[in-house]
């Protein structure tokens, strides 16, 4: 996850162009998340610490219909 996220850093806010000059595209065949605790205050509740626990995603083959999407796609796609 981390070099997930180290890479979405560093990237350009553009998306990734291949060579051709059509952007990138990925499939990603499986993604699995868990774990996942969030922890949040407001001054609508005094600054007191709110935490709850997300419950966990798996998913599979994301963008293979489409035969690839583009990183900012992905996120677009519906999902049962």
């Amino acid at each position: 996850m981390q070099a997930l996220l180290d890479n979405m850093e560093s990237g350009s806010s553009d998306g990734a162009v291949a060579d051709d000059g059509e952007e990138t595209k990925i499939i990603i065949d499986r993604l699995e998340f868990s774990g996942g605790l969030v922890k949040a205050s407001t001054p609508a509740n005094s600054g007191e610490v709110i935490e709850f626990k997300l419950p966990g995603i798996k998913m599979s083959a994301i963008g293979r219909k489409k035969g690839g999407v583009t990183a900012s796609g992905c996120c677009r796609e519906d999902y049962p």
